[in-house]
Formats: C-alpha cells, sequence, structure tokens
C-alpha cells in the first residue's frame, strides 16, 4: 500500500479527473491495492519496452503501450493539454509501430513471424 506523500497526491489526483467513475476506480480499486498492480505495471512496462527494443511482437508491444497510456489520455482528456501536446511522441509512434512490422526489418520479429505463420502479433 502507498503510504505518505505518494498516497496523499495519487488520491488527490484522483479525485480531481472530470470523470467520476474513472477517479473512483483508481481511489477505491487500484490505490489500495497496489501491492497488486504496482508490480504488473512494473512488468508490462519492462515488457513493452523489451519488446519495442528488440523488436519481439512489436505490434503486441505497440498495443500494449497504448493500453497503458489511454488511462492516462482519459484522465486528463478534460484539462485539452495532454492528449494535443504528447501525441508526436506518444501517439503516432506507438500507433505506426502497431500497424507497420516494424519488427520484421531489423529485430528478432523477421526470424519469428515465418515459425508463427507470418499472423499477428509478429
Amino acid at each position: 500500500m502507498l503510504t505518505g506523500s505518494s498516497w496523499t497526491t495519487d488520491a488527490d489526483a484522483s479525485s480531481k479527473t472530470a470523470i467520476a467513475p474513472l477517479g473512483a476506480f483508481y481511489r477505491d480499486v487500484v490505490l489500495p491495492n497496489w501491492g497488486l498492480f504496482g508490480p504488473f505495471l512494473a512488468i508490462a512496462e519492462l515488457a513493452i519496452g523489451l519488446g519495442l527494443l528488440f523488436g519481439v511482437a512489436t505490434r503486441l508491444a505497440a498495443v500494449g503501450g497504448l493500453l497503458l497510456l489511454t488511462p492516462i489520455w482519459v484522465m486528463l482528456w478534460d484539462t485539452g493539454g495532454y492528449l494535443w501536446t504528447y501525441p508526436a511522441e506518444d501517439l503516432f509512434p506507438l500507433v505506426l509501430l502497431a500497424i507497420v512490422s516494424a519488427g520484421r526489418v531489423a529485430g528478432l520479429d523477421r526470424i519469428l513471424a515465418p515459425r508463427f505463420g507470418n499472423r499477428w502479433p509478429f
């Protein structure tokens, strides 16, 4: 469980979102169970980063990155800033990597894709 200033900051952020159900879910489910969500997020971020870095299941890793960014975009939707300020750094590269088979050019997907019938996520 989070304690101290981290808990206060996160609980405060969940109360400031304009989307009340999302803030309530974050405050009532995610924060009290941070012992479960924290390691899950760390493992997911590590898997996405390694997948993109080494070109292993590149499309799946890009979709996973988009899924992890979606709650941030939704919680900050009412501010109008995040979605329009950072699309070049977050949204566009991940969407592009989810669409094209980038890992087949310079990644390990080049070796893995034929073994799996050249199907998604390779």
